[in-house]
């Protein structure tokens, strides 16, 4: 009885051994085939990843060919008729300028969503008609060509107008390029121009040509000259419009850089009204970052990219002061920073001033549709 009571036990031992060996085996079998498959999700992650880099790459690609195809087509076209030549008389018109004014008048409104968007434009300040310009003088050899200091002053007079006055200052600088492509005066200008003219195209390629041919004469006039604020200002602008074009990675870096442009250029200019618009601008995108936005920055920078709605409104509330009254765009975002931080009466009341502003341009006209559609949002949330 005792042998068969041994027995018993040794076969429930050998029983337990087997049972918790197969239950152990069993596991890491499972555990086996869940990292196996965890592994295999990994891969497929990774796969879907690199394609999805490498479709935006091609794309990326495709557009830089098509914009080099209409670079060399434009410039074909301006050597073999002579576009861009203009005389004394202000009807003689591009085909281009003729376009691009039925494009303004068909362009649907924007989009008005914030996150990365590190645009800077500039064109909200309250501009005067020009008049008609005077008539080309001789510039030593270059006959019909404006003097440099002429064609600066002219340049300075027709970005105040309004947008066929933009579209003739694009015509007027191309024309002298090749005469003032050294001189950092005449390049951050022309950077300007190039800026001005991007919100007024509606063609993909077009706007991609413009804002690379900005970021171009502005970083070839740095190279010329490191003290002016104008230069700083108009590089930080030109790549406020680049990253339109950009994927989220460049994206955020380019942010980076066009922030140290912005102070730098305030550090030589304390008194512009633009730059501290700009920087509201940049500091109220980066509050907007997703989530998934701030970990990539943390990924890209030791110290990522960050700001509180209260610098924005800041500096909102300085370029107001310094030039009050004259930007339709910087009242709309004190609007929006108002609103952020809960105060629906101060943001209803910078919407009502901002709609009080004249538009002159299409700047002035998408930023208006913006000022209507959010006071109609919070009009009933009036006390």
């Amino acid at each position: 009885m005792l042998t068969d009571d041994l027995t018993i036990k040794q076969l429930g031992v050998s029983f337990s051994l087997i049972i918790g060996g197969g239950i152990v085996v069993y596991l890491l079998t499972q555990q086996q085939k869940n990292t196996t498959r965890r592994q295999v999700l990994a891969l497929k992650n990774e796969v879907l990843s690199l394609r999805s880099l490498l479709n935006e790459s091609v794309k990326e690609l495709t557009r830089e060919i098509e914009v080099l195809r209409l670079s060399l087509k434009k410039d074909s076209n301006r050597d073999r008729e002579g576009l861009y030549k203009h005389s004394s008389s202000t009807t003689l018109r591009s085909v281009e300028s003729f376009t691009s004014a039925c494009d303004v008048l068909q362009v649907e409104d924007r989009d008005t969503g914030d996150g990365l968007q590190f645009e800077c434009g500039t064109s909200h300040f309250r501009h005067r008609q020009v008049e008609s310009p005077p008539i080309s003088v001789n510039g030593g050899d270059h006959v019909g060509k404006y003097p440099l200091d002429k064609l600066l002053n002219r340049a300075d007079d027709l970005h105040l107008g309004n947008d066929e006055d933009r579209e003739e200052s694009l015509r007027l600088m191309q024309d002298h390029e090749t005469l003032y492509d050294e001189e950092s005066g005449f390049l951050w200008r022309l950077a300007r121009t190039h800026v001005s003219v991007y919100d007024l195209r509606v063609s993909h390629e077009e706007r991609h040509l413009h804002a690379s041919s900005a970021v171009d004469c502005a970083q070839r006039a740095l190279m010329l000259c490191t003290d002016s604020s104008d230069i700083y200002k108009w590089l930080a602008i030109s790549l406020g419009a680049i990253t339109d074009f950009l994927p989220t990675k460049q994206k955020i870096e380019t942010g980076w850089t066009l922030r140290d442009h912005i102070d730098r250029a305030i550090e030589l200019n304390e008194k512009d009204a633009i730059l501290r618009y700009i920087r509201g601008r940049w500091f109220y995108g980066v509050c907007q970052l997703t989530w998934i936005e701030r970990k990539l920055a943390a990924t890209l920078f030791a110290k990522p990219p960050s700001a509180k709605i209260e610098q924005a409104l800041e500096e909102f509330q300085t370029a107001e002061k310094l030039a009050p009254k004259t930007n339709k765009s910087n009242q709309f975002y004190l609007a929006k920073c108002e609103y952020e931080m809960g105060d629906v009466d101060a943001a209803l009341e910078w919407l009502e001033k901002a709609l009080d502003l004249p538009c002159t341009n299409k700047d002035d006209r998408d930023t208006h549709r913006e000022c209507e559609a959010m006071l109609v949002r919070l009009q009933p949330r009036r006390r």
